[in-house]
């Protein structure tokens, strides 16, 4: 894989993905590799790290425990903040669980949404947080497993997988979903199950006699490429021309001076072309 493999398929993966999305470009080339050696079918992990702990969420969750002590409309300043991992604490002027979710995982707080879409503030905050929240407020290991398996998971991880594996004839299955194994986990007291030191450690030990050392005795990294460098370089991506919108085209700016992750302006990518 390198920049001319990314830059020659890329139609095909947008075409693929069918709708927006920011993952499933991974996926799209493994897939693609399979297919070509002839295989029909594979297995992937999907959902280990949901149900045993593998994400940063499961630890950072805690100190959003800290911060709902807090009046949440104290929050709403946040938004003229410049700094990113900052603003985006504004969320947390919303009492609802996906504001919370999107504290973690979010790329863009609402009122950027807006100006992005030419539209108002309060419209978006509809969208994301007019219907009513999930109740939970526990914010601990088990909240963040409900968190990654009914959003994440569910909403972008599986779709993206299994339309970019069938995208090339190959089917993808995840035995971590299987109903029965999954409810056998679930009742698994949270302290055993959420072990660190290291990531789902339950997992590890249980398998650790017939996997190679060097499988699982490293340090957790994402499966991914050099898309910082490869999406900055492309003609497209990389080019603010390619986009409607003053604060569209100061975002990629920001993007090709090292400012911003890639998957903030491949979102933007993305969606700019319904964007009127």
């Amino acid at each position: 894989m390198d920049q001319q493999a990314f830059k020659k398929f890329f139609p095909d993966i947008i075409k693929a993905m069918d709708m927006p999305t920011t993952d499933g470009i991974n996926t799209w080339f493994i897939s693609k590799y399979a297919q070509e050696d002839g295989l029909k079918a594979v297995l992937s992990g999907i959902g280990a790290d949901e149900l045993f702990g593998g994400y940063p969420s499961f630890s950072r969750i805690k100190y959003l425990k800290h911060f709902r002590k807090i009046p949440s409309a104290i929050f709403g300043a946040a938004e003229s903040l410049k700094t990113d991992k900052y603003r985006k604490v504004s969320f947390l002027a919303h009492d609802h669980h996906l504001a919370d979710y999107l504290l973690l995982r979010g790329l863009f707080v609402p009122g950027d949404i807006a100006k992005i879409l030419d539209i108002d503030t309060r419209q978006v905050e509809q969208v994301l947080f007019g219907e009513n929240s999930n109740g939970l407020k526990s914010y601990n290991e088990e909240h963040a497993a409900w968190f990654e398996k009914n959003l994440y998971m569910q909403n972008q991880f599986l779709r993206d997988t299994d339309v970019m594996g069938m995208s090339h004839g190959l089917e993808v299955r995840v035995p971590f979903l299987d109903e029965g194994f999954q409810e056998l986990v679930e009742r698994i007291a949270a302290p055993i199950r959420f072990q660190q030191h290291p990531q789902k450690r339950l997992l590890i030990e249980t398998f650790k006699d017939i996997l190679p050392e060097e499988i699982w005795n490293r340090p957790k990294m994402g499966f991914t490429f050099p898309l910082q460098q490869w999406m900055r370089s492309h003609s497209d991506i990389g080019n603010k021309n390619h986009y409607r919108g003053k604060i569209t085209r100061a975002l990629v700016d920001k993007f090709k001076h090292g400012e911003m992750h890639w998957s903030k302006v491949f979102a933007l990518y993305q969606i700019q072309q319904y964007v009127q």
